[in-house]
């Protein structure tokens, strides 16, 4: 099976997330009410296009809502809705209600499909699904620490790693810790701690190397050593030419063509 996408998923890394100015995110129609408001920032497509025309030929404008910003600034500025940390948000949630929804509360584990290990649904956990949106949301979409998890399959698949990894992590501690350490609570933060460990340890050691350069690492001090200081004085917040312009090189460095294999036949 190949899933063809218009544009490269969002890799499972820190990106910066910001609420629409709609109070209800992804309702406003922009091109169905022809409304050219605050909220509003659509796109007009021409035509002929030379994907629309061939995709959808009735398709005339991209609707697109700009983010609620900030009051009070000189510039405009918006709201992350996640952490901007390399903590791990994205497989455990930036909200403590959030994170409560995917954990199992037993022996620290993260939930995980009845079947077959994948991500648990919404029907799975109980959870309703916005069906207001543009894009409904369904009972069979995927829950995970952040809900843009079903954007993409490679995206969805790295999630998959990181929560079988936790329940890995979590395993292996209630094994190996003394008896008064074995509460669902110990287990499942020190699991959360090793995770997010790894995955700045991914970032650092792995990803950001193959992009900057080691030369550009050591300038600016990214380079991971045995030792480190944390420094709370710094501002780990993400501007937004960043956010929006920069780090988007990520989408074009994906396939934009994704090669499902067959199950395996035991």
């Amino acid at each position: 099976m190949v899933t063809r996408t218009t544009s490269g998923p969002k890799l499972l890394k820190k990106r910066k997330k910001t609420n629409l100015f709609s109070n209800l995110p992804e309702v406003t129609d922009c091109c169905a009410s022809g409304v050219q408001g605050p909220s509003c920032f659509t796109i007009a497509i021409p035509s002929p296009d030379r994907f629309f025309s061939w995709v959808n030929n009735t398709a005339k404008c991209l609707n697109v809502l700009r983010s609620i910003h900030v009051c009070g600034l000189r510039t405009r500025e918006q709201y992350n809705e996640i952490t901007a940390f390399i903590d791990a948000s994205n497989v455990y949630g930036s909200e403590q209600e959030h994170s409560a929804l995917i954990r199992t509360y037993r022996d620290g584990r993260l939930h995980v499909h009845r079947q077959n290990e994948q991500l648990p649904t919404r029907r799975q956990l109980n959870v309703r699904p916005d069906l207001r949106k543009l894009r409904p949301e369904r009972s069979e979409d995927f829950m995970a620490g952040d809900m843009r998890v079903n954007e993409h399959p490679f995206l969805a698949t790295l999630h998959v790693v990181f929560v079988r990894e936790h329940n890995r992590v979590a395993k292996l501690l209630r094994e190996y810790l003394p008896p008064r350490y074995r509460t669902d609570e110990v287990l499942y933060q020190e699991a959360r701690r090793i995770v997010s460990a790894e995955m700045q340890n991914v970032v650092y050691g792995e990803f950001l190397p193959t992009v900057l350069g080691v030369e550009v690492m050591r300038r600016y001090g990214l380079i991971v050593e045995e030792t480190s200081e944390y420094d709370p004085q710094m501002d780990p917040s993400i501007v937004n030419s960043f956010a929006t312009s920069a780090f988007r090189f990520c989408a074009v460095a994906v396939y934009s063509t994704t090669v499902v294999a067959p199950a395996l036949q035991g």
